[in-house]
């Protein structure tokens, strides 16, 4: 039940964030419709596995990232 809060609170925040953008125009019910689903989600598999595989999939992407910058620049570098 907490996880299903953080979930609408997090899309609450999105949804407001993206009202602030005047260049930015994405239907504001899509995100309503995702959290929705994720609370659904959380209710049907769990809020602790829902939890676990969130954190890998952003434990990967930081991975990702961390090794893409690092190689963007070390190309940078000049070793002429």
């Amino acid at each position: 039940m907490i996880f299903e809060v953080l979930i609408n609170v997090l899309c609450e925040l999105l949804a407001a964030m993206m009202k602030g953008y005047n260049f930015v125009s994405l239907p504001l019910d899509a995100i309503a419709v995702l959290g929705e689903f994720c609370q659904y989600g959380a209710y049907i598999v769990g809020a602790d596995l829902m939890l676990i595989f969130c954190s890998s999939v952003v434990f990967w992407m930081t991975v990702k990232g961390s090794v893409g910058l690092l190689l963007f620049l070390w190309r940078l570098l000049p070793f002429t």
